[in-house]
């Protein structure tokens, strides 16, 4: 009794050693394996603690465990076993059971590593198309995958090629085809802390809100005032999408603060929002309200000399865009990039600085790069940025970007590059998958920028207040409540 005991882990060792020879289709003979029930259950622990740590580690550092991903993994297993008691079943070869279970499993650890491995590295470069490199490495993957399987058929039950191809095609009908069907449910999940909804949520008076839309336009747009003749002068429009989490009603009104303050863009700066504090001051942020925001700024610019710095945040979409949302169930329609550039054409402002903190923002730089545009993104198009989910001032870009570079720089581009940098430095640091902030520069655009950046400079050291300083301050504009 103590024999078998003592040789649990030897004989463990063993079975992953002859898997990683048989996986790598180097000679091995089934008496290098050691065949029993209890190797059957130890690897399948194996296999088990292998998806619970890739699982952990893939969703640090705050994450949560998943009691779902015990039904996929015991779903997983059970198709396995289903599939290799039909394939003896076949070859009238119960006997041979043992032997096609352990052989099988023993290949896990080897293939899982190097797969796991290769989907890191993918993770980290940035030559190839993130989505297209871990399509190709699947595909590879699962060819490699198959093979083996083919291996292990041909070493256990000696078929004719044809047949054993027949055979593995059982494998593959409740192995890998329900793969794509299932649900996907990971053991561990990445916990974004959700603001917590209102109970006024539930009750939203949304037809006086929606009534409530024209007014509120006109009363917010009232405020702007003309440009000046032969000075640069720079608009801001805000855009705070989602309205469950107060991070991005924050982070809108911080960077409409610091343009107001350092940009001169005071009675020349506008904010859209969905939040529950601002229902009743400000315009919704949807499709509809930004296009008649644009146009109604435009109104106020010489379209040869002004800048409009447009600031959007939300969560972000791989398919449709930026989230748009009033909180709760109430869901508007997503901003797509096709939306937001027939939005801008729809006016008549022809020098764009555009912002977009979100999840895939990426994806907006086709459409929206232009000579006349500056286009910056917190993240590639298919990459999640960071930094929502919560109650606080700043996203990780928007941090990095409003909450720290433009604090020092005038300049876009350069602030950007330095956000970037530290971007990439805290991802790194917290083991987050890269968000690859991107960037688009017009060639037009940059002539303009300089002369910006030269007379904002000249204002900064001026002691004189421009009129507009003065004209604003009998505005009233929105701040966010204290909490």
């Amino acid at each position: 009794m103590i024999r078998p005991l003592v040789s649990l882990l030897p004989d463990l060792v063993r079975n992953v050693w002859a898997g990683c020879r048989l996986s790598t289709f180097v000679p091995v003979r089934i008496w290098h394996f050691r065949l029993s029930l209890v190797q059957v259950f130890m690897l399948l622990i194996l296999s088990f603690a292998l998806n619970f740590i890739y699982d952990f580690v893939s969703s640090r550092p705050d994450n949560q465990f998943n009691i779902y991903g015990l039904n996929y993994q015991a779903t997983l297993y059970l198709l396995f076993f289903f599939s290799v008691v039909i394939i003896a079943g076949l070859q009238h070869a119960y006997i041979s059971l043992l032997k096609l279970v352990v052989l099988i499993l023993s290949t896990t650890p080897i293939t899982f590593i190097v797969y796991a491995s290769l989907l890191w590295l993918v993770d980290k470069q940035q030559l190839i198309d993130y989505r297209l490199g871990t399509w190709c490495l699947f595909v590879l993957y699962l060819s490699w995958h198959l093979l083996i399987i083919m291996r292990v058929i041909r070493k256990v039950f000696k078929p004719r090629v044809w047949r054993g191809a027949a055979l593995m095609s059982i494998y593959i009908i409740f192995n890998v085809i329900p793969y794509h069907y299932l649900p996907n449910q990971p053991l561990w999940y990445t916990k974004y802390a959700r603001a917590e909804i209102r109970q006024q949520t539930a009750s939203l008076d949304l037809e006086k809100i929606f009534y409530a839309q024209q007014g509120l336009i006109e009363e917010n747009s009232s405020r702007l005032l003309d440009q000046r003749s032969g000075i640069i002068d720079l608009y801001f429009l805000g855009f705070a999408a989602y309205a469950d989490e107060d991070v991005f009603m924050n982070e809108a009104e911080l960077a409409r603060r610091l343009f107001d303050e350092r940009f001169d863009t005071k009675g020349r700066s506008m904010l859209l929002a969905n939040n529950q504090a601002s229902f009743a001051e400000l315009p919704l942020a949807n499709q509809h309200n930004l296009k008649v925001a644009l146009k109604l700024i435009s109104a106020h610019m010489d379209p040869e000399e002004d800048v409009l710095f447009l600031f959007l945040t939300s969560h972000g979409e791989q398919e449709n865009g930026l989230s748009v949302s009033l909180g709760g169930a109430y869901v508007l329609n997503s901003l797509t990039p096709q939306a937001l550039s027939l939005a801008l054409s729809s006016s008549t402002i022809k020098w764009q600085v555009i912002v977009i903190s979100a999840c895939f923002s990426g994806a907006f730089i086709d459409a929206l790069a232009g000579p006349h545009t500056l286009v910056m993104t917190a993240a590639s198009k298919d990459r999640a940025s960071f930094g929502c989910g919560h109650n606080g001032d700043f996203t990780y870009f928007g941090e990095a970007y409003f909450g720290r570079q433009l604090k020092q720089e005038y300049s876009f581009i350069t602030a950007f590059n330095k956000a970037q940098t530290e971007i990439e430095r805290r991802e790194r640091n917290e083991d987050k998958t890269p968000s690859l902030p991107q960037i688009a520069v017009g060639e037009d655009i940059k002539a303009v920028l300089e002369q910006l950046i030269e007379q904002l400079k000249t204002r900064a050291n001026s002691p004189v207040q421009t009129v507009s300083d003065h004209a604003y301050a009998l505005a009233q504009p929105f701040s966010v409540p204290e909490k």
